[in-house]
């Protein structure tokens, strides 16, 4: 359901994780259990915290998709049913004799600053091209379903990774040579965030939308600023969605925001740079 985009809000990741666990298993019962969806509804409403224990150091939060569909989806599921979000914690069970509690909120930030945005891990990952683009890619797409089934991530984290895989030419370029199609699921996924929060966070465009070109350029006779935010194809109703939230808040001056194909820009002699890149454009009026 996550990575098919198939969803509206947290009761459809509520609804799918509903579908796939309520069953239960014991004697008798056979291997694929029996439906106990009732049952199981009536336990989730009643939880006042959701506890995910990890035994080892080996993976992590972000690292995969299993965190996110067991305690996320659990998560969501309580907060459709008791109309409350419980409380979130993850119990660091590494070193035996020695556990330690952190809530969901500081696991997914100490992970998220100690590997998935430090240069040293981007510089080792690196090393391995396309899987290491793949693992790239995988990290964001966690973070995205974390946010998405329990709310724990914040602006400012999506930002410091637009920064560290977009916005840093290195890695950039990194991506766009060896697994374009990881560049493009980064930046539809930071480009979802934006169409989903912007309304709420209007400074959401200035932390996920900053320039990367920096310059003015000449398009059609006219003095434009190009931001360059993502990779196509983009599904058009986040395209389309973002063009006008943007409007007046990436410049001081009033702007019309529209959309364009880089390699259509570059057919006008403005701006150059490898495509399949999407711009949102800016023109001073």
């Amino acid at each position: 359901v996550m990575a098919s985009g198939r969803w509206q809000d947290g009761a459809d990741l509520a609804q799918a994780y509903l579908r796939a666990g309520a069953f239960a298993y014991g004697q008798g019962q056979g291997q694929l259990g029996v439906a106990a969806r009732s049952q199981f509804e009536q336990r989730l409403s009643g939880l006042q915290a959701v506890l995910h224990n990890q035994d080892n150091r080996e993976h992590d939060v972000l690292d995969s998709d299993d965190y996110y569909q067991f305690q996320g989806g659990m998560a969501v599921a309580v907060q459709h049913l008791a109309g409350a979000p419980a409380a979130l914690y993850h119990g660091d069970f590494s070193v035996p004799g020695e556990p330690r509690i952190r809530s969901l909120n500081e696991e997914v930030a100490r992970v998220l600053r100690s590997r998935a945005v430090n240069p040293k891990w981007l510089e080792g990952v690196r090393r391995h091209g396309y899987k290491g683009a793949f693992e790239m890619a995988a990290t964001v797409d966690y973070l995205f379903a974390f946010d998405a089934t329990t709310g724990v991530v914040h602006d400012h984290q999506y930002a410091l990774v637009a920064d560290a895989y977009l916005h840093d030419d290195t890695n950039r370029a990194f991506l766009l040579q060896h697994n374009p199609l990881a560049l493009r699921s980064i930046g539809q996924r930071l480009l979802g965030r934006i169409h989903t929060q912007i309304r709420h966070a209007p400074h959401a465009a200035q932390l996920f939308a900053r320039p990367m070109c920096g310059r003015r350029i000449a398009f059609d006779g006219r003095a434009q600023l190009c931001f360059q935010i993502g990779i196509l194809p983009l599904p058009a109703h986040i395209l389309h969605g973002i063009a006008p939230l943007l409007e007046g808040r990436l410049n001081a001056c009033p702007i019309a925001a529209e959309s364009r194909n880089a390699a259509d820009a570059a057919d006008h002699n403005s701006v150059q740079h490898n495509p399949p890149f999407t711009e949102i454009t800016c023109r001073v009026m």
